[in-house]
């Protein structure tokens, strides 16, 4: 944390948005990935600001992204679709496949988390679908994962541990 903060400063000091805006996201992760979620949500929420006004489509989609995956983790599964459909928008706008598929692998398990599994799981073979045919392995795996999760709980046992196999197989 402490170099993302220096790297802030030097950064606002020489007027350098876009690296601002790349600090923030890259803070957002960070904090994400240590499950302190509001400080996730603030860092992201300027990330997102910033890219926006400056027109980062590219770092927004994947900002939109992280957006998702954290209130996904918070449980306010409306706020994730809302900012993951607006990543899913954009991604496809750019034509960028790779993170289309992680976008529609966080939608699918955002909504796997809220109960709405027939939703989830067109989302999830979506994803595994184009996965597959960009060669996109870790991807693969993960849509097989929630795609196994989503089974687990609605009691599909014996498909629940087939996609758990087959993105093993993957990984």
């Amino acid at each position: 944390e402490e170099l993302n903060q220096d790297a802030l400063a030097t950064y606002r000091r020489i007027g350098d948005q876009v690296g601002v805006a790349n600090v923030y996201n890259n803070l957002g992760v960070a904090y994400k990935n240590a499950c302190q979620w509001d400080k996730a949500v603030r860092a992201l929420t300027q990330a997102r600001d910033l890219c926006e006004k400056l027109g980062l489509t590219r770092k927004l989609a994947r900002t939109l992204n992280n957006l998702g995956i954290v209130y996904t983790k918070t449980r306010e599964f409306d706020e994730a679709v809302t900012h993951l459909r607006r990543a899913r928008r954009l991604v496809q706008q750019l034509g960028d496949t790779a993170t289309l598929v992680s976008v529609l692998n966080s939608m699918g398990r955002a909504l796997v988390q809220a109960g709405r599994y027939s939703q989830a799981e067109k989302y999830l073979l979506q994803a595994r679908v184009l996965a597959e045919k960009h060669h996109l392995a870790r991807s693969q795996a993960l849509a097989d994962e929630f795609l196994g999760d989503m089974m687990l709980e609605q009691g599909r046992f014996d498909e629940a541990r087939e996609n758990y196999e087959s993105g093993l197989r993957k990984a």
